[in-house]
């Protein structure tokens, strides 16, 4: 997997990247890249990618890992370990550093099905004599939307449950009060 993974590195830099006219030192992708140089590259095309080898916990949990105070601070951080790469500077490739510079580093969050899935929503307005209602968020966050709508990215989600709350007893057990499963995977890739 690990030799496929390289393989599908250099190759989406070459096709993306690889032109003459975005000065890619090419010899660069015949070295192995090491440690945070490796990571931020991984980094970019694992974020923007629908599907994800193993190989991208690593670089994924080391970009979310990246935090600050202020969220200004953090997309600066961001921005900076992602810079690593050697991709994209000095070129041509406006696309590219738009998805590096100001998609990719305002995500607040993974944006896999797995992710998205986990985002509970509360009812906070219509309660049921007392009873919590609760939902899998159906609005996907901005940054989640604009990594779908870039050029260079072919994450495409959409949501497959109703807008209907559950009582958070309901949800607990996993199915409704007249026996009816509940479906808790509403975010899946088109």
């Amino acid at each position: 997997m690990k030799k496929i993974f390289k393989v599908i590195v250099a190759s989406a830099f070459l096709l993306c990247f690889g032109n003459a006219q975005n000065n890619l030192d090419l010899s660069s992708l015949t070295k192995e890249l090491t440690g945070d140089t490796k990571l931020a590259c991984e980094a970019i095309l694992c974020l923007s990618a629908a599907t994800r080898p193993g190989e991208c916990a690593a670089s994924i949990a080391k970009y979310f890992s990246i935090n600050a105070k202020e969220w200004a601070e953090t997309i600066a951080k961001r921005k900076a370990f992602l810079k690593l790469c050697p991709v994209g500077d000095g070129g041509n490739d406006n696309t590219f550093v738009n998805l590096r510079d100001n998609v990719l580093v305002n995500l607040r969050s993974d944006c896999s099905p797995e992710s998205l899935n986990s985002r509970i929503q509360v009812d906070i307005f219509n309660f049921d004599g007392g009873t919590r209602k609760v939902r899998i968020n159906p609005t996907l966050p901005s940054g989640c939307a604009s990594l779908m709508n870039h050029n260079y990215t072919d994450t495409k989600l959409k949501y497959t449950c109703s807008d209907k709350f559950y009582t958070s007893y309901e949800w607990d057990r996993g199915y409704t009060t007249d026996n009816k499963p509940i479906n808790k995977n509403c975010w899946v890739k088109e």
